[in-house]
């Protein structure tokens, strides 16, 4: 069973529905699906283990500590929000494909500590 919960985007302050896809075994990822509330748009969002692996490796989080719910939900919308501003209007109904990057997780853990 997946749990889902509302959030907020930390700039745009969009209201986005977050959920975890169960992990299949199938990718080396954690995968979120997250729908923009108010303008009924839907993202993919994916966190690669090569990317906190990366992230770890530039010195983003003290030696063996992970991230948080809360530092993991603000990366995912500020990578949400990196693609909402990079040009276009993105349409209703449509699943868009997003990346949490290294610099995502290094600015959500800069802005916790």
């Amino acid at each position: 069973m997946t749990s889902s919960h509302l959030a907020k985007t930390p700039r745009l302050e969009i209201a986005i529905q977050l959920t975890e896809v169960p992990d299949d075994g199938s990718s080396d990822a954690r995968v979120w699906e997250v729908h923009d509330v108010e303008r009924n748009r839907g993202f993919r969002v994916k966190l690669a283990r090569a990317t906190i692996e990366a992230a770890h490796a530039e010195g983003a989080t003290a030696a063996g500590r992970s991230w948080s719910a809360t530092e993991l939900e603000h990366a995912i919308g500020l990578a949400i929000e990196r693609l909402l501003t990079s040009g276009g209007e993105k349409q209703a109904g449509i699943l868009y494909d997003v990346e949490v990057t290294p610099e995502d997780l290094r600015a959500s853990q800069r802005r916790s500590s």
